[in-house]
């Protein structure tokens, strides 16, 4: 039979009739298919003709690859290379799977055709009996070392697809490793998807230290926001196929003990943790790392600052669970907490823009508004800086910050004062961009404080008197000249401010005449702001 069958397969066309699978006759009632299995599978389903068929498959591969069909044949090589690879690909039994495996990889490394080795590549874990898995991969990571970009993707792919044993993942893992500072960018999240997929807890937690210590993506080449993206979402994946990884990834960063030896990588892990569960006693265990962190002073200003510059893209992703972590922070009775998630709110609103300044702010007015004192004093902290330090932001964003004169009342003096400071700073300073119109929340605040200028109860008047005093401040300020020379302000704009600015100083003298306690008040208040520009 088998020699018949090598006298066949010597016309290249009877090959490509072997190899290629049948169509069923339209005649045919008891089909499975339009199409059937070919010949040269059929033959190798039989357990006696297995090793022989094997044998002249190979072989015609190789020759194929090597020297092509000849002027008989016009079908591409890579046709070919799939027709033959097919008749191989999940058959029930391998009788000789050591042969096959060597034959596949022999023609890997015999051909210089890329898209051959891609093919063959990718079809090893489909064709080999699981007791090659074993050498396979072995030789695979060899490739994975050695080869160009194109085939070391399909490498990576091949490799993740193989059932391999502890013992020989980690002799596998280690060269993947080493890998990880040498490939491209762009093969990461493969080489990370199998080095996450063994549940041995010492090798992962050697894993996440390596790559915790080498792995640096703020300066990689190429596209790096999406490699940083791809490379965080094949890592969280990791965490949710995972149940003991996420401690594991938790308990690595908690053991750190200097400074130096945190990353951002630390930050954003932590942050992906948060993201992966509802169960509130897990996410207080990792705000719990974040505190200790802190409170150790091993996460410090200049780490945040460093993984919201250079990794913004992934913040962005995460960017809910930030807003959320920092609000949980800034709720601390600790110092140096509350300072760290300040940090971080200014952190988000300095390097996005858009949608994403929107959110820090409207989570900055649920602070203020939380009927915290000592919250609402950090909140507003955060928002004096932005209002003075990146005025043109805020600004076109004022009207989330002016449903905050809704809560006036439940604010300390102080607070009142802060507050109207910042609201009246974005409603009349200057806009270097004069696209940001401000009449609606100018609007508010001349209503608001003529209302409490009025009232007749005292703690509403003495809120009227600062925020009073707070306009006054804002309308007649003119904006100092970057040098010495003349400012543009022309005397016809200096003397309409001015007229306003008199109109709002005569009506709250008059207002609080009556009343010596705000009279006081708002002396003392304009003193002040005429002596260090600032009130008390």
């Amino acid at each position: 039979i088998m020699k018949d069958l090598e006298t066949y397969c010597n016309n290249i066309k009877c090959l490509k009739f072997a190899v290629f699978f049948t169509e069923t006759s339209t005649e045919c009632d008891v089909s499975r298919g339009d199409t059937q299995d070919s010949l040269m599978r059929m033959l190798l389903q039989v357990n006696c003709l297995q090793t022989p068929v094997t044998e002249l498959l190979m072989d015609k591969l190789s020759k194929i690859v090597m020297d092509g069909t000849g002027e008989d044949d016009d079908t591409p090589v890579l046709s070919w290379v799939r027709m033959i690879l097919q008749c191989f690909r999940f058959l029930n039994s391998v009788l000789d799977g050591s042969s096959v495996n060597e034959r596949l990889l022999d023609v890997v490394l015999a051909t210089s055709d890329v898209t051959i080795q891609q093919e063959v590549v990718i079809s090893l874990p489909d064709i080999i009996s699981d007791a090659e898995h074993h050498h396979a991969a072995l030789e695979l990571s060899k490739l994975i070392r050695k080869s160009n970009p194109q085939l070391m993707a399909s490498a990576l792919e091949a490799l993740t697809n193989l059932s391999l044993q502890p013992e020989v993942r980690a002799q596998v893992q280690p060269v993947l490793m080493k890998a990880l500072l040498k490939i491209q960018p762009e093969f990461l999240p493969a080489i990370l998807k199998f080095l996450f997929a063994d549940n041995d807890p010492p090798l992962l937690d050697e894993i996440i230290s390596y790559i915790r210590n080498e792995l640096d993506l703020a300066e990689i080449e190429g596209d790096v926001a999406s490699i940083q993206v791809l490379v965080f979402s094949t890592l969280r994946d990791a965490l949710l196929s995972s149940r003991t990884l996420p401690n594991i990834w938790q308990k690595n960063i908690s053991s750190v003990k200097s400074q130096v030896e945190h990353k951002p990588i630390d930050v954003i892990m932590l942050l992906i943790l948060l993201s992966t569960t509802n169960d509130p006693v897990r996410q207080k265990s990792v705000e719990g790392v974040f505190r200790n962190r802190i409170r150790s002073d091993l996460f410090t200003e200049a780490l945040i600052n460093e993984t919201l510059k250079n990794y913004i893209a992934v913040i962005k992703e995460y960017f809910q669970v930030a807003t959320k972590l920092a609000g949980a922070l800034l709720r601390s009775t600790e110092p140096a907490v509350v300072e760290f998630a300040s940090k971080m709110y200014i952190g988000m609103f300095e390097n996005t823009d858009g949608l994403w300044c929107k959110w820090v702010l409207s989570d900055l007015q649920v602070c203020v508004g939380a009927g915290d004192a000592n919250v609402a004093r950090a909140a507003l902290n955060v928002l004096q800086h932005l209002t003075n330090q990146h005025h043109n932001k805020v600004k076109p964003l004022g009207v989330i910050l002016m449903l905050l004169l809704n809560k006036l009342s439940d604010l300390a003096l102080s607070e009142v004062c802060q507050l109207m400071d910042i609201l009246c700073h974005i409603a009349y300073s200057e806009d270097d961009t004069s696209l940001s119109d401000c009449s609606i929340l100018q609007e508010e605040i001349n209503i608001l404080v003529q209302k409490q200028l009025a009232s007749s109860q005292l703690n509403i008047l003495r809120s009227g008197v600062v925020g009073c005093v707070m306009t006054i401040k804002h309308i007649a300020s003119i904006p100092q000249p970057e040098n010495s020379e003349m400012s543009d302000t022309n005397n016809e704009e200096i003397s309409e401010k001015a007229k306003r600015a008199v109109q709002l100083l005569e009506m709250l003298l008059s207002s609080t005449r009556k009343c010596v306690e705000a009279h006081g008040l708002a002396l003392d208040q304009l003193s002040h702001l005429l002596i260090s520009g600032t009130t008390t």
